[in-house]
């Protein structure tokens, strides 16, 4: 399959799971207190945290693997099943002291069924892994979206049935069972790697081990907020700094939301075929920036109505958190693909020192800003993501040669975009402070003309992109019609900038 097909089935499966969690949040967020959104919030990135502790990097192990030895992948599931049931049977038996610990008993029943839901994890990883290394995205795309929408259909029942802060925990197992069972439907074939063995546990093991470790530590450090502000400011607090969490989220689901399952197997396959991974670094830097960093500013522009609609009015604290936010992720998007470089080039190790580095920074940071207040806590979160991104890249440049002046030739053409983008939207912040909800829909319909404008200006590589987008979407028979009746010098824009008067 090829990259641009890749992309394709993975963007549609989460384009469709983004649907069905944006209904799935604006209802929870207005029928739970924020002090049950923070216990479901603590919930989920335990949840993280688990997945981390448990992989072992045994899926990436499977993606990137040089040969596709099937004792190599049953290892890997040997692993990670012993590794779940290290992790769920103490959690589930001490349930109850762990939620004294973290001083709010309700999390007991939450930590219970949570351990059960872990039970499924070995079952399903693996067969996934061995699909993407595959490339078979159509397979994977399908049970994606079984799975996000059982997930997300049962949340919302079990808060209709008021089972509140345990509504994510029950619907999470219920999924697991669910897409378990489609996909040994799906693919009967790939069962073989249930079949316990560790005959190659040392090389599974050699790379696990770092791979694991940087991914726990990325994992912990987003655990750590709910830690802090849980027994420092309490689960009213959780519930904001969720919420602030969940909507800085949605731009990279809504944009790039295809990118991520793709990146690390695409990676993998250039290096294998002995191409430069610096070269294709610096491209997708130049691409995932040039959609990132304007979103990200205008969601800092509309965030007081983009909350309003998405999670109601008595979530108006989460506004200044989401702010914070977006404005500090514009200096780490040299991070973004660091993952899938280093590891693609046989440089886990490296990733891990650097986040051995950055994490008691960020930790450390944290913690201090937690004695202080949300909004401190918040700045810290943000300095900790420029903490990763400059150690990060360190590594990153001595694997791949990249260098910072390379980088900002790449991110230049994105800082034009983003200024002529944004710069009528700025306007509009500064001069109707509060922005209205209407005003804010023609002020995000300026920013996409902006955008559009700016990559044209600049010729921005991405503008190739689009227009094969545009090009392919405009084949489409009902399109094509719709297409028809647009006026004839609108119709004409259209054909000039998608390349199609050429034809």
């Amino acid at each position: 399959m090829s990259l641009r097909r890749a992309l394709l089935f993975s963007t549609g499966e989460r384009y469709f799971g983004l649907l069905v969690n944006f209904a799935s949040i604006a209802i929870v967020s207005r029928y739970l207190t924020p002090e049950q959104v923070g216990l479901m919030g603590f919930g989920m990135a335990l949840t993280n945290l688990i997945e981390m502790i448990r992989d072992l990097g045994a899926t990436s192990f499977v993606i990137q693997a040089r040969d596709s030895d099937r004792d190599a992948s049953r290892t890997a599931f040997t692993i990670m099943a012993i590794l779940t049931l290290i992790v769920v049977v103490p959690m589930f038996v001490a349930a109850t002291p762990l939620a004294r610990i973290y001083g709010d008993d309700r999390a007991a029943n939450l930590l219970a069924v949570l351990a059960l839901s872990y039970l499924p994890g070995p079952f399903l990883a693996l067969p996934f892994a061995l699909m993407r290394r595959e490339m078979s995205f159509g397979t994977t795309a399908l049970l994606g979206i079984g799975g996000i929408t059982t997930s997300s259909v049962l949340t919302i029942a079990f808060v209709f049935l008021d089972f509140g802060h345990l509504s994510y925990a029950f619907a999470v197992l219920c999924a697991n069972v669910v897409l378990l069972a489609m996909t040994v439907v799906a693919r009967p074939d790939l069962c073989w790697v249930f079949r316990p063995t560790l005959r190659r546990f040392r090389e599974v093991f050699s790379f696990g081990g770092y791979s694991a470790l940087s991914g726990l530590m990325l994992a912990f450090n987003e655990f750590l907020p709910n830690l802090y502000i849980g027994r420092l400011l309490g689960l009213d607090a959780l519930g904001h700094f969720n919420r602030a969490f969940v909507m800085f989220s949605l731009p990279d689901k809504l944009l790039l939301t295809g990118f991520a399952p793709v990146a690390l197997p695409a990676f993998s396959a250039l290096s294998r075929d002995g191409h430069s991974l610096k070269a294709a670094y610096l491209r997708g830097l130049e691409m995932v920036s040039a959609v990132k960093m304007p979103v990200h500013i205008l969601l800092a522009i509309l965030a007081a109505p983009a909350v309003r609609i998405l999670l109601g009015p008595k979530w108006s604290g989460v506004v200044p958190l989401l702010q914070i936010m977006s404005m500090t992720a514009i200096f780490t998007y040299p991070f973004a693909l660091a993952w899938p470089v280093l590891v693609a080039a046989g440089e886990i190790r490296s990733y891990m020192r650097a986040l051995m580095i950055a994490w008691p920074i960020a930790a450390g940071a944290m913690f201090i800003a937690a004695n202080i207040s949300l909004t401190a806590l918040a700045w810290a979160w943000g300095i900790a993501g420029m903490a990763f991104t400059i150690t990060k890249f360190v590594y990153l440049r001595q694997a791949v040669g990249a260098t910072w002046s390379e980088v900002f030739a790449h991110v230049r053409k994105t800082l034009i975009v983003s200024g002529i983008s944004m710069a009528l939207p700025a306007v509009a912040y500064l001069a109707f402070d509060p922005i209205s909800i209407p005003l804010s829909i023609g002020v995000g319909g300026v920013a996409i003309v902006g955008w559009w404008v700016g990559i044209r200006v600049t010729d921005h590589p991405l503008l190739a992109e689009v227009n094969r987008a545009l090009d392919a979407a405009l084949r489409i028979p009902g399109l094509q019609r719709l297409a028809a009746r647009l006026p004839t010098r609108l119709r004409s824009a259209v054909a000039v900038s998608t390349g199609r008067d050429q034809a």
